[in-house]
């Protein structure tokens, strides 16, 4: 085969070739197709990340940080890693919630603080503070209140309780602990 020869056909395949290649049009030429990304891939995400959360009426519900945010495309839940949750009551103390790891519902109504939880009462005029190790909390922030089904420990400065399971009502600021409950007060002057 001559060398001329050789060129003519070289240059038919690649004729032949960029002609298929224009004719499949762009939707076939794309290099990522719809539906290879998986439907828990994150959607977006954050790092330090701080939200406030408000109300119809702009008062705040809540305040979340932390060290990492990601929201699933599937459903929209955002993942939390570190999470930092306060919350504040009109005319009560704050509460400062932290955990290993965290979930927000896509409504923001419903937050999942799993691993272990520390909940802190701040002190405030008349009111000690209080500290609850416990884990896999779950905060419902509408009704203002965190439960979990886990052991929990009530650490005050004269008293201390613990227990298995747990509601915390932040707005009347009680704590159930459900079963298995032991505690010491010393009374104070």
């Amino acid at each position: 085969m001559n060398r001329g020869r050789r060129l003519g056909i070289l240059t038919l395949v690649l004729a032949a070739s960029l002609g298929y290649w224009l004719a499949s049009g762009p939707e076939q030429r794309r290099l990522a197709t719809p539906g290879t990304v998986s439907p828990d891939a994150p959607e977006f995400f954050a790092e330090d990340f701080t939200v406030w959360s408000m109300d119809e009426t702009g008062t705040l519900r809540y305040r979340l940080s932390g060290r990492r945010m990601e929201q699933r495309q599937r459903d929209g839940a955002r993942l939390l890693t570190a999470p930092v949750l306060l919350l504040q009551e009109q005319g009560t103390p704050h509460w400062v919630l932290q955990s290993e790891t965290g979930w927000i519902a896509p409504d923001g109504d419903r937050v999942r603080l799993q691993g272990q939880v520390d909940l802190n009462r701040i002190a405030a005029p008349g009111r000690p503070p209080l500290d609850i190790r416990t884990s896999d909390v779950l905060v419902r922030v509408p009704q203002q209140e965190a439960t979990s089904r886990t052991p929990a420990r009530l650490e005050a400065p004269r008293y201390h309780a613990e227990g298995i399971g747990m509601t915390l009502n932040l707005a009347r600021e009680t704590l159930d602990l459900h079963r298995q409950v032991r505690g010491e007060y010393a009374p104070g002057p």
